[in-house]
C-alpha cells in the first residue's frame, strides 16, 4: 500500500501506540528509515502507527524529537511490528 485516505482514517481512531497512555486524539506518524524516506518523501501508509500528539510530535519523548530508535528503546516497542499488524501484514 502507498497511500490509503481510509487506512490513515481508521488509524487515528486507534489507541496511541505508546503502553498506558490514554491520550486522544491520535495521529498517523510514520516511521521512517534511510530506505523508506528521503528529502520531501514520506513513507508508505503501511509504515504508520496511531499516536497521540505528544508522542508524535511534541512531547519530551516524542519520537520526532527523540528518533526511532530511541523511542522504541524508552517505551519498550518494536514500531514496525506494530505498524505490519495494524496493516494486516502480521508475520
Amino acid at each position: 500500500m502507498k497511500r490509503s485516505a481510509k487506512h490513515l482514517a481508521w488509524l487515528r481512531r486507534q489507541p496511541c501506540v505508546v503502553p498506558g497512555c490514554i491520550a486522544s486524539p491520535c495521529e498517523a506518524s510514520h516511521l521512517r528509515t534511510a530506505a523508506n524516506s528521503g528529502m520531501g518523501i514520506k513513507p508508505a501508509d503501511d509504515y504508520a502507527v496511531p499516536m497521540c500528539a505528544y508522542h508524535h510530535r511534541t512531547g519530551m519523548w516524542a519520537y520526532h524529537t527523540i528518533g526511532h530508535r530511541a523511542f522504541e528503546e524508552h517505551f519498550k516497542l518494536n514500531l514496525f511490528e506494530l505498524a505490519a499488524k495494524f496493516a494486516g501484514r502480521e508475520k
